[in-house]
């Protein structure tokens, strides 16, 4: 999970928008398509993706898909790149499809960029926080330093804090020493193991090391929260809405291989055979589960979620249909049904 789209990255973003002048409204809007419009064949059938991160549980799905044969059933050709800025990809037309931060796609969406959300993608979040075996309750941690994000003023950083309160662990009126050491979260938890810090958030596979360390958890919930999202340009749906609905349900069928853990060995012999790390935690079945627990089945949304998650980052919420268009994700996920 990443902070909200920077200002230097949305001007850029919108900087392209400009040039490249995106079909206003488009996608539902303007396509005589409806949900029970059957999909036709692929308009566009070699597609450029990026996805946000470059980890098994981020990336598995597609690969799966391309594994398995489901994109070639749809007749698409997938090839995925490495980008520097998804959403400039998307708006500049190198990139046809993404999956990048949904905050981020929502706050460049209204800013008027043209692109749109089309599914969902990772739909959880886990909110992990640990604290050192000396730390017994918040007023332990008074004069001590902690790790609560990777930047002063991130958002993250109070959604944790909202978190912990919740749980009972309110940190409010504890005089904590808030650190930020680079390297991001492997950083963190060697600084943890090393009792540099008292208390650090932490990933699934990070669970043994913890353990090892003799922490405990302070915060340990798996939250319907919009942690990603598949998008595009409005344009590019319009002229593409079949060609969408086939990539949704064939990534679709590969996040259904993924969730189901008695592929867990083939999934991971699959990423490592793209390069993809497994670590040692992450053979292990119970830490290998927290993946496939981020995705739905359907690439649905869930609006409550990805409401409450704007509201936790103190933004405005907008009308829904300013940044999200499901019409070819409602096709895609009928003709699965049917």
């Amino acid at each position: 999970m990443r902070k909200s789209i920077t200002a230097a990255a949305l001007v850029s973003v919108l900087a392209l928008a400009g040039c490249s002048a995106p079909a206003a409204g488009g996608g539902a809007g303007d396509s005589s398509v409806t949900v029970d419009t059957p999909i036709g064949e692929a308009e566009k059938t070699e597609l450029t993706i990026a996805l946000s991160a470059p980890n098994v549980d981020s990336q598995a799905p597609v690969h799966i898909a391309i594994d398995k044969g489901f994109y070639e059933e749809e007749g698409l050709t997938i090839s995925i790149i490495d980008a520097d800025n998804i959403r400039e990809g998307l708006v500049g037309g190198s990139l046809d499809l993404g999956v990048d931060n949904s905050i981020d796609l929502i706050d460049a969406a209204v800013a008027g960029t043209g692109l749109k959300i089309v599914a969902g993608y990772r739909a959880r979040e886990p909110f992990l926080l640990a604290a050192s075996a000396d730390v017994k309750e918040p007023a332990d941690l008074e004069g001590k330093q902690v790790i609560l994000g990777d930047a002063p003023g991130t958002p993250i950083i109070d959604v944790r804090l909202n978190e912990l309160a919740k749980a009972g662990f309110d940190l409010g009126g504890v005089g904590y020493q808030a650190v930020f050491p680079p390297g991001f979260s492997n950083a963190w938890v060697e600084n943890f193991v090393a009792d540099q810090v008292k208390l650090t958030p932490l990933f699934p596979r990070h669970i043994p090391i913890i353990e090892e360390a003799g922490g405990h958890f302070v915060l340990n919930e798996m939250m319907e929260w919009p942690n990603d999202s598949l998008a595009t340009s409005e344009s590019w749906v319009a002229e593409n809405p079949n060609t969408l609905a086939r990539f949704i349900r064939a990534t679709t069928k590969g996040i259904e291989v993924y969730k189901d853990l008695s592929q867990q060995e083939y999934v991971q012999t699959l990423m490592e055979s793209k390069d993809f790390t497994v670590t040692d935690a992450e053979r292990d079945p119970a830490i290998y589960a927290y993946g496939p627990l981020l995705y739905d089945e359907n690439m649905l949304m869930n609006q409550d979620s990805f409401e409450e998650a704007l509201a936790a980052f103190g933004m405005e919420v907008p009308d829904w249909n300013s940044y999200v268009d499901d019409l070819n994700l409602q096709r895609a996920q009928a003709a699965l049904e049917g």
